[in-house]
């Protein structure tokens, strides 16, 4: 797990420096929904969680269709649970910094797809749980809860080119393989991303 860090922030490291030498093949920013559960033994199964998610990016050539990309967003997780009489909502609030290997499958003059995969680190900013009960709502968060997530993202993606615009739409599903919780029970972040971009 160390060393999967080391290698987040040693990218991050180097995309800055390639970033003031000009070495970006292309750089922009993307606004989306998210559809989070999370994995453990709960009183009843978690349901997707609705969210938001945002962030830039910022894409270097490697070779022919290969290219990495590099990532800052914002991303809302959690799960919902609904149980006898009680509604239950955790918001889990992230800063992620995605490392993605990315392949064109398809490049033609207006469209193009590609694949993507690759970790991610999540530092956390925020973990809350609503519980509604009748006419009762209480907050509470979870004071174990980890500081930081590592994950694995993969997805497909599509671009269209219209005269030097670029706008894209990412499809992708993010599997946690930290216990946010730390406890005996293993609770692990599910997040499907549906991210609408725009490069510049």
């Amino acid at each position: 797990m160390r060393f999967l860090i080391s290698m987040i922030l040693g990218t991050y490291l180097f995309s800055a420096t390639s970033l003031q030498a000009g070495h970006t093949q292309s750089e922009g920013v993307y606004l989306g929904l998210t559809l989070a559960r999370s994995t453990g033994n709960f009183v009843a199964a978690p349901e997707y969680k609705p969210g938001l998610s945002g962030g830039i990016y910022f894409n270097f050539p490697i070779t022919g269709p290969l290219s990495w990309q590099a990532e800052i967003s914002y991303a809302m997780k959690g799960y919902q649970i609904h149980h006898d009489d009680q509604d239950i909502t955790a918001t889990f609030t992230y800063i992620d910094f995605p490392i993605l290997l990315k392949s064109r499958l398809l490049d033609t003059k207006y469209f193009r797809a590609a694949w993507l995969a690759g970790p991610a680190l999540s530092m956390t900013i925020k973990n809350e749980q609503v519980t509604k009960s009748g006419s009762e709502t209480t907050h509470t968060q979870f004071p174990s809860f980890h500081d930081y997530d590592i994950g694995l993202t993969a997805g497909l993606g599509c671009t269209l080119l219209a005269a030097s615009q670029e706008f894209s739409l990412d499809l992708r599903h993010t599997w946690g393989l930290t216990d946010w919780l730390g406890e005996d029970d293993i609770f692990k972040n599910r997040v499907i991303s549906i991210l609408f971009g725009y490069s510049f």
